[in-house]
């Protein structure tokens, strides 16, 4: 599962998610004291400034793709609510740009998921899917609900799939 977030101006991949209303309390209370705003709350704790950009990590898949011509990627985004901020774009933008050309997207379903080596002989390498039923990414390039991914998992089974999760 890759997790994006808005911290630090950019969005990064990181695992954070935590939630403490008492956190979020006291940033409100700055930002208002201060008379500041910035995006931050308790689920951005855990990301760093040096963590990967999602930019910088979706280079890295399409060229660990490219290296690897008869591997499949199935790439489930954690996707909470408050994850992004706002900057949903910039989560979309660098998949679109760096894989949308070999993923699987969701106007290419017909009634079930075909197999792995069909897509792979289809020209389709990878299929991202959000990990919520509320996802502000399905749509055109993102498979929405994890619902489908138990049958993804269960479809795929051992057939040559690496599932980022």
């Amino acid at each position: 599962m890759l997790d994006p977030h808005w911290v630090f101006g950019a969005v990064r991949m990181c695992h954070a998610g935590n939630k403490f209303e008492w956190f979020d309390k006291m940033v409100e209370i700055v930002k208002e004291l201060f008379h500041v705003e910035f995006d931050f709350s308790s689920e951005q704790i855990g990301c760093t400034p040096n963590d990967r950009t999602w930019e910088d990590g979706m280079k890295e898949l399409r060229s660990w793709l490219n290296d690897n011509p008869n591997k499949f990627l199935l790439v489930l985004i954690n996707d909470s609510p408050g994850w992004d901020h706002q900057h949903t774009p910039l989560v979309l933008d660098p998949i679109v740009e760096h894989l949308s050309d070999i993923m699987y997207l969701p106007k290419d379903k017909t009634w079930k998921f075909p197999s792995v080596a069909q897509m792979i002989k289809m020209g389709k390498r990878a299929l991202f899917m959000a990990s919520s039923e509320y996802s502000q990414l399905g749509g055109e390039y993102i498979h929405q609900s994890v619902s489908r991914y138990a049958q993804l998992t269960t479809s795929f089974g051992s057939m040559g799939i690496h599932t980022i999760v």
